[in-house]
C-alpha cells in the first residue's frame, strides 16, 4: 500500500483522495445501520456500529498522517492551507457517521410508520449529496492537468451546483421531518424523541459539509 509520503510525490491531491475514500466507508457503512435500524434489525446495528467507528479511526489515522507529512513549503498548485481546510472538513463528515452509528446504538425501538418513509428520503438525500462531493474529489487531478478549464471545469460547476440543491433539498426535508415529529411526539418517549432529532441534525451535517467539500474544491481551483 502506498505511503501518503508517496502520493505527495505523485500529486498533492492524492493523499485528499485517498482519505476520502476513507469517509467513504464511513458513510456506506452508516446507511447500512440506518437501514438495518429501519428494518427492526437492532442485532445487526449492534454488529455494524463497532465497524463505523473503526471506518473513523482509519480515517483519522489518514488524517493525521497528511498533517505529518504536508510539507511547509511545497510546489504545489494549491495553497497548503486550503489543502488541510478541505482535509478537516471531510474529516468532520467521518464524524457525522460515527456519531449516528452510536446514537441508533443506544436504544431500540419501532420508528412509527407516519415517519419512516420520510426518514429514508432525508437519509437518501444527504447521501447523495456526499456522493456527489466524493466525485468532485475524485477529478481533482484532471482538473488541475487542464487548468481548471474548459468542459471539465464546467463539469465540476455543475456538479457543485448538484451538491447545493441537494444540501437545500436536505434541509427542507429535515424541516418537514420535525415537523412530522413533533405531531407524533406523545406517541414517543422523551428518548426517542430527542433520539430522532439528534438523527436529523447529524444527518443534516454530512449535506451541510458535503456542499463545503464542493465549494473548497472549487474556490480552490478557481484561485490556482
Amino acid at each position: 500500500m502506498r505511503t501518503i509520503a508517496s502520493l505527495f510525490g505523485r500529486s498533492p491531491f492524492g493523499p485528499i483522495q485517498a482519505h476520502m475514500s476513507k469517509v467513504a466507508s464511513c458513510v456506506d457503512l452508516t446507511k447500512q445501520v440506518i437501514d438495518f435500524y429501519l428494518a427492526g434489525q437492532f442485532d445487526k446495528v449492534a454488529e455494524l456500529r463497532p465497524r463505523v467507528s473503526d471506518a473513523e479511526y482509519k480515517a483519522d489515522l489518514v488524517r493525521d498522517d497528511i498533517r505529518n507529512h504536508v510539507p511547509k513549503s511545497l510546489f504545489m498548485p494549491i495553497d497548503r492551507r486550503d489543502l488541510l481546510e478541505l482535509l478537516i472538513t471531510q474529516d468532520r463528515i467521518a464524524g457525522c457517521c460515527e456519531r449516528t452509528a452510536h446514537l441508533l446504538s443506544l436504544t431500540s425501538f419501532t420508528i412509527p410508520g407516519t415517519l419512516v418513509d420520510q426518514l429514508q428520503t432525508y437519509v437518501q438525500t444527504n447521501m447523495e449529496a456526499y456522493k456527489l462531493s466524493h466525485l468532485i474529489v475524485e477529478q481533482i487531478d484532471e482538473l488541475i492537468e487542464y487548468a481548471f478549464s474548459g468542459s471539465e471545469a464546467e463539469k465540476v460547476k455543475d456538479l457543485v451546483e448538484q451538491v447545493a440543491r441537494k444540501e437545500y433539498e436536505a434541509s427542507k426535508l429535515g424541516w418537514q421531518f420535525l415537523g412530522a415529529l413533533y405531531s407524533e411526539e406523545g406517541e414517543l418517549n422523551k428518548a426517542q424523541f430527542n433520539l430522532l432529532q439528534r438523527l436529523i441534525d447529524e444527518l443534516g451535517m454530512v449535506s451541510k459539509l458535503s456542499e463545503l467539500v464542493a465549494n473548497q474544491v472549487r474556490m480552490t481551483l478557481e484561485r490556482k
